[in-house]
């Protein structure tokens, strides 16, 4: 039988396109093998530069806080590339101008026993070792002693702490302007509000007996003092009440003498035999309210203050003093003391709030703001520029005395 025709050729043909497909084939496969090869290369090429930009790595312990930090996180992140993780420890340093400092007993809490503080959030350590400043979340200076500067490197908070009244406060300028980002002071719009104490209700009330307390003191004012010479001028409002009341001062500026020593002896002596303690501030600024109110908060004694004239903005109620600003002088002050000494229910009513509130001197609430801030993502980025903090807290909040002219 002959040859179909056509046959021929379509066979040439089908080997034609067998060996072209072939050929198409390998082209692919070449093709995705070298594509292949840039991607691989790529990515390596971003990790690598990302590990190199981020610089991931295990330090090496250099001192007792930095190894405590490495035992909690493993890992250190420099201050390029991202954020450090909320969950790691942040590290807080105290920047102290040398040793054996300790300002407001800050040092008593920046050590170990800050995890028994029971703050809500608690991953933060605290130490003094200068030599971690780059490895710093948050670095603390003292604004009357900031020491030498460190470098400032773009993820920390750097925190300006000030108990000292806006009268004796410097300024913050030369090389420390606008690098300040927080602050922790007794004024109330501060980012941690930080006041000599504070008072909160008793969770089971107390029923003592203020009356038979009442009469059991025999003595009317007292003062303890040792700066004779203030801003306020307190020595002399003092001096003008003398005049109708008497009052005993103790200290380096009376006669009845109590070293700062024997403080809680004469403290006790003070509560047991007087009516009033005068609680008057060395200078009146802004939001100023020092120890001298809160020592006595849970002493069975009323209050006469003397210091800025809205002290209800720093959490102290009305009732739980008698305030100089309610007066028109002095002698007006005087005629109500000499009341509430005659009239024993009036004055009671003076002391029973006490069996409502405890008063609190614990630093403990600053270390557990402060650690709760730095864990927080949505804290803004706050900055003082240049003057701005000192407008803030000095310029202005220094003010002086107008209970003075003692002839109207």
């Amino acid at each position: 039988m002959g040859d179909v025709p056509g046959t021929s050729f379509h066979s040439k043909t089908t080997g034609h396109v067998s060996r072209s497909v072939k050929s198409l084939c390998t082209v692919a496969t070449n093709v995705i093998i070298i594509v292949s090869s840039i991607f691989s290369l790529f990515i390596f090429v971003k990790l690598t530069g990302f590990y190199e930009q981020n610089r991931i790595s295990i330090p090496c312990p250099k001192a007792a806080a930095k190894h405590r930090l490495q035992e909690s996180q493993n890992i250190t992140y420099s201050s390029k590339g991202v954020d450090k993780p909320p969950n790691k420890p942040k590290l807080v340093i105290f920047w102290y101008p040398g040793p054996g400092w300790d300002y407001m007993l800050l040092r008593d809490y920046a050590k170990p026993v800050f995890k028994s503080l029971g703050c809500k959030i608690d991953n933060c350590i605290y130490t003094e070792d200068k030599s971690l400043a780059d490895e710093a979340d948050a670095i603390v200076f003292i604004a009357r002693s900031l020491g030498s500067k460190p470098r400032k490197l773009p993820h920390q908070r750097w925190i300006w702490v000030n108990h000292e009244s806006s009268c004796y406060s410097e300024e913050a300028g030369g090389v420390w302007a606008g690098m300040f980002n927080w602050t922790i002071t007794f004024r109330r719009n501060s980012t941690i509000f930080f006041p000599y104490g504070y008072a909160q209700k008793r969770p089971r009330p107390l029923t003592k007996n203020y009356t038979k307390t009442a009469l059991n003191k025999t003595k009317l004012v007292a003062w303890m003092v040792s700066n004779c010479v203030t801003r306020s001028q307190r020595e002399r409002y003092v001096s003008e009440l003398q005049k109708y009341i008497p009052v005993d001062v103790y200290g380096a500026c009376g006669p009845l003498k109590c070293s700062k020593r024997d403080d809680k002896n004469c403290l006790d002596k003070i509560n047991r035999d007087y009516k009033f303690y005068l609680s008057f501030e060395n200078s009146i600024s802004t939001d100023y309210v020092t120890e001298k109110f809160w020592k006595m908060l849970d002493r069975d004694i009323v209050t006469v203050t003397r210091g800025p004239a809205n002290y209800s903005r720093v959490g102290i109620k009305p009732e739980w003093h008698i305030n100089t600003n309610d007066f028109k002088s002095p002698k007006d002050l005087a005629d109500y003391l000499k009341y509430l000494d005659m009239n024993v229910t009036a004055y009671v009513k003076h002391l029973e709030w006490k069996n409502q509130y405890v008063g609190l001197y614990s630093k403990a609430e600053v270390y557990c703001d402060l650690c709760a801030k730095l864990n927080d993502p949505s804290e803004p980025v706050t900055w003082y520029p240049p003057g701005e903090l000192n407008k803030w807290f000095i310029d202005g909040h220094c003010i002086p005395p107008n209970d003075l002219d003692f002839n109207t």
